[in-house]
């Protein structure tokens, strides 16, 4: 997006008669390292004096600075003028009190800002390039900008980021009382005397820089921060973020830039498949985050003096281990160790194989023998005995000490130990000189580095572990022996617990993605040579998850070339890893409906021995969701209905119901009033116009106009008060009352004999007419990627389509879908009734 905007400017440039070309200057020329302009003020609060009892005020003071910021504003449009004001006059009305300061510290408040966007601004490296091409062409070349700040501070500031930068004309509109929106265009070209056709702007904003430049003739050329897709990314990542990350105290608006980053990246992906994109903005973002963090801690370790040998475990380390190579020349081993082989070579008694068992959901012959890598007589004649061969694994737990006795498992761990061992000292450079060796694993709780531990405390070798996870459950963490290890990426001081338990139920998405395209290891031979198991996984997925890969390892080789081109240093280490965790939990609980059709059909092999294959989404239901997207505009049908501010009802019932050629329209205008979907056997409501119970999402109204007077007229009339809202084909009320035979199927008082309160039919006693009724349903939806699918598509929410369309979810994964089971009004001098 932004590579087309910069050729667009340059073929402008070459092909028309420009005379001038003006930029903009915030968000364009000059580019900030926070989420949002927000972020300034939370600098700003940290810059300036506030007393010390107020210094976790950040919040109430990036509030109140917006606040004054509007109060400004609407003086300035009382006053009969422009809405631009200056920052002196927002902050003339900013309580200082609030604060524990007085009005003489309020151009020091100005002042703190200022220095905050210093801080925080730097020049885009392509706008700096373009600018210097302009003027070697002869062109002209200035700015102008929607701005408190006034044309020295904003020149001053220009200079400061971009010393070498020369222009030809700068124009604030705080200056000028008068925007781009305004008149400001129009100064501009009456001082420079030239006409707008030989005029050119380019800037980030439609409503500033693009229409009110081509409403003059202007040609305007759009420079977007980030495309669609990226943006409903970014913010569904914001509200995960607060709910899972803000609460250890990260801030929400200042990532150091991360996120400047990663647009600039992604406007130049060289490919625009679905799953290199997903590697590039998803997956890329956390390794490359997780890969600094494990070089500073190698670092650290080298510092202190420590010969280290760098490990990643096979078969999930694979997508951190090629984010390493892609990097840096430091060679880093990759090895095949698994929990199964750990454990078993790391047990001197059977109580670790018991306590592994007993978090197995269930057990049987294969996955006993696969893990134990034996079968006694009696453990053969347990399973003959189970009816259905299998067995919850806390039983199976129970039952292992008879069926299988230590000194079985004695010979097995120590065949185990002895290829184990060759294996590492093959895969590890300098093994036995090293005296620390470096695990890095996406997690969770270290089994495999305690059972290693173990053997290597059996044979009697000196080395010290150290485990680098990117998701840890800390708690697991405090048995380590004297001298081990063990930190996570992404560990309880980037996300609280009981979101990271969250995070780990969808984990096994994040394990195929990032896993070996080959099968586990069964076994070693006493040379280390490695037996492995076939890998049941199908071709296509393992392609996929090759290509998401290739991605993040794009990803991380431009953002370490950053720098280069003038873009500041990211930060690394714990200060990344809260913005880390936030991207990766909205891919793993909030995924778009893209990302439900990309990696529905992953399937996770269960890794105990078995060739077992588990699916991790409803592939089937992902793909159903995609085709529930609206319709464009133009395609969309009539009369859609409006639910919880969002209108996915129409998209939905599209999909579903037959049209008539002309979308109904034509025939409904003949008889003046608004058209309606054709029922048929197809449609939601079917034949009858009654919802169906496995209707989950509200659909289509129908009108229908009776004649008058009829029985029809009545029994399908809706409730007054409110137009009804329920399934394609439902005019009546879709709950009934089954003595009254008309409306209000639940509890009501009123309605006697089946006649509504208000047809003042004989029998009908006023005084009991009914209440509005709002029920709410919840409805679960599958595990895995799909728990949320679509969530957070209500009005104005990129992510549910252009206007806001898609069902809605709550952080839990339930989709809430609102049933208007009644809406009557209560009649007058009515008493409460059990509707609630």
């Amino acid at each position: 997006m932004h590579i087309q905007s910069l050729d667009e400017a340059r073929a402008t440039a070459r092909t028309g008669p420009v005379a001038a070309f003006s930029f903009d200057v915030f968000d364009t020329v000059l580019l900030r390292r926070c989420t949002s302009p927000d972020g300034v003020f939370e600098r700003a609060f940290a810059l300036a004096p506030i007393p010390t009892q107020q210094r976790g005020m950040v919040e109430a003071f990036v509030q109140h600075r917006q606040l004054a910021e509007a109060k400004a504003r609407k003086a300035g449009l009382a006053e009969h003028r422009s809405p631009e004001v200056t920052i002196g006059e927002i902050y003339q009305r900013f309580p200082t009190h609030v604060f524990g300061l007085g009005r003489d510290d309020r151009p020091r408040l100005a002042e703190a800002e200022y220095r905050a966007e210093q801080d925080l601004c730097f020049a885009n490296p392509d706008m700096l390039e373009l600018l210097r091409e302009l003027r070697a062409s002869g062109i002209r070349v200035g700015f102008l900008s929607d701005t408190y700040w006034d044309g020295r501070r904003l020149g001053e500031l220009l200079r400061s980021r971009a010393p070498e930068l020369e222009w030809d004309f700068l124009y604030a509109s705080c200056d000028h009382r008068s925007g781009k929106a305004e008149k400001l265009f129009s100064r501009y070209l009456a001082d420079l005397g030239i006409a707008a056709e030989a005029a050119a702007h380019l800037g980030d904003n439609d409503a500033a820089d693009v229409l009110p430049a081509r409403k003059l003739g202007i040609h305007a050329i759009r420079y977007p921060q980030a495309g669609p897709a990226l943006a409903a990314l970014f913010q569904r990542e914001a509200k995960v973020f607060d709910l899972m990350c803000a609460t250890n105290g990260a801030s929400c608006r200042l990532d150091g830039g991360a996120r400047t980053a990663r647009r600039a990246i992604a406007a130049r992906a060289p490919s625009d498949s679905a799953a290199f994109t997903f590697g590039v903005q998803v997956l890329g973002p956390v390794l490359a985050a997780f890969d600094g963090f494990v070089a500073e801690r190698v670092a650290r370790l080298e510092h202190a003096g420590a010969k280290v040998g760098v490990a990643f475990l096979a078969r999930d380390g694979l997508a951190p281990l090629e984010v390493w190579r892609a990097l840096r020349r430091r060679p880093a081993a990759y090895v095949e160790i698994n929990r199964r082989i750990a454990l078993i070579a790391g047990s001197v008694s059977l109580e670790p194989v018991v306590e592994f068992f007993r978090r197995v959901p269930r057990v049987n012959r294969a996955v006993a023998t696969g893990f134990l890598k034996t079968e006694t007589p009696r453990m053969r004649r347990y399973f003959r005995q189970l009816k259905d061969g299998g067995i919850e694994g806390a039983r199976f737990a129970e039952a292992l000490p008879g069926l299988l006795a230590e000194a079985d498992l004695e010979p097995l761990a120590a065949r185990l130990r002895r290829g184990l061992l060759a294996h590492l000292r093959g895969a590890v450079p300098g093994f036995d000189d090293c005296t620390d060796i470096v695990l890095v694993d996406l997690g969770y709780s270290g089994t495999v580095q305690k059972a290693l531990r173990t053997v290597l405390a059996v044979e009697g070798l000196p080395q010290r572990l150290h485990g680098l996870y990117l998701l840890t459950a800390d708690r697991s963490f405090s048995d380590l022996a004297e001298g081990d290890s063990a930190e996570g990426f992404l560990s309880d001081a980037a996300m609280v617990p009981h979101a990271k338990r969250a995070v780990l139920s969808n984990v096994a998405i994040l394990e195929q993605v990032c896993s070996a395209p080959q099968g586990s290891v069964r076994d070693y031979g006493d040379d280390g040579s490695i037996s492995r198991e076939d890998d049941p996984r199908s071709p296509h997925q393992q392609d996929l998850c090759a290509a998401i890969r290739a991605g993040a390892v794009h990803y991380a080789q431009r953002l370490a070339a950053l720098p280069q081109s003038g873009f500041p240093a990211l930060p690394r280490g714990e200060e990344a890893a809260p913005w880390a965790g936030a991207i990766l939990a909205r891919a793993l609980l909030l995924p778009t409906d893209d990302e439900l059709v990309l990696l529905g059909g992953l399937k996770h092999d269960i890794n105990l021995g078995s060739q077992a294959l588990a699916p991790m989404a409803d592939a089937g239901a992902a793909h159903a969701i995609a085709g529930a997207k609206p319709l464009p505009r133009r395609l969309r049908p009539a009369r859609a209905a409006h639910v919880d501010g969002g209108q996915h009802g129409g998209a939905v019932a599209a999909a579903r119901l037959p049209l008539r050629a002309d979308g109904g329209r034509a025939s409904a205008r003949r008889r003046g009033r608004r058209p309606a979907l054709r029922r048929g056997r197809g449609g939601a409501g079917g034949r009858s116009g009654r919802p169906r119970p496995d209707r989950h999402l509200p659909a289509q109204r129908l009108r229908r106009r009776p004649p008058a007077g009829s029985r029809a007229a009545h029994r399908r009339r809706p409730c007054p008060g409110r137009p009804h809202l329920g399934l394609a084909g439902a005019g009546r009320c879709p709950l009934r009352h089954p003595a009254a035979g008309r409306h209000h199927r639940r509890g009501h008082a009123g309605h006697p004999g089946g006649k509504h309160p208000r047809t003042r039919r004989p029998g009908h006693r006023p005084g009991h007419g009914p209440r509005r009724l709002r029920e709410r349903r919840w409805r679960r939806t599958p595990a895995g990627p799909a728990a949320a699918p679509g969530a957070g598509g209500g009005r104005g929410d990129p992510d549910g389509g252009p206007l806001g369309r898609g069902p809605r979810a709550d952080p839990d994964g339930r989709r809430n879908v609102r049933w208007l089971t009644c809406c009557c009004i209560p009649w007058p001098n009515s008493p409460p009734s059990s509707c609630r």
